[in-house]
């Protein structure tokens, strides 16, 4: 159920995405929410494969990554590793994850003047990797686009 849910809000944000580019910015923040609900959903839907329970109702992304195994947590830098450059550095991962940690908490709010970091469509589709990679016969989505659009819009 987590998986399909994920597919859906991935789903979402491509379609959000391809509307930005074609010229409607006023699709960036809810494209933005999108990914980064997806992420969520993603990390939620790994950590029941590997524990064989929900994780709950945490979004703090980097709360979530730390409830993966530590043989999961490599696995998804490894996959992290093969879409980014310059190269991979441990600092590089977990400066991502930290800096996008609330984005889709704060996309929530952002009509309160809260803004939201959004880089880590790598560490999603690392994620995702790693989801299809124990459950190889998942049928997979479309990547996240790496040109998700900017997330800090003027107030």
């Amino acid at each position: 159920k987590i998986f399909a849910l994920a597919k859906q809000f991935h789903r979402s944000h491509s379609v959000l995405t391809r509307a930005v580019a074609a010229g409607d910015p006023q699709l960036i923040i809810p494209s933005v929410a999108a990914a980064a609900f997806t992420m969520e959903l993603y990390f939620k839907c790994l950590i029941f494969i590997d524990q064989g329970k929900e994780a709950g109702w945490d979004h703090d992304y980097v709360k979530l990554f730390a409830q993966l195994t530590p043989e999961t947590q490599a696995r998804v830098k490894e996959h992290f590793q093969t879409q980014v450059f310059p190269p991979f550095t441990e600092s590089l991962f977990d400066k991502i994850l930290s800096e996008s940690k609330d984005a889709f908490r704060n996309l929530r709010y952002i009509y309160q003047g809260y803004t939201a970091n959004w880089t880590a469509s790598e560490i999603a589709n690392a994620v995702l990797m790693t989801i299809l990679e124990k459950r190889p016969k998942w049928p997979p989505p479309q990547k996240l686009s790496k040109d998700s659009p900017p997330t800090s819009p003027p107030r």
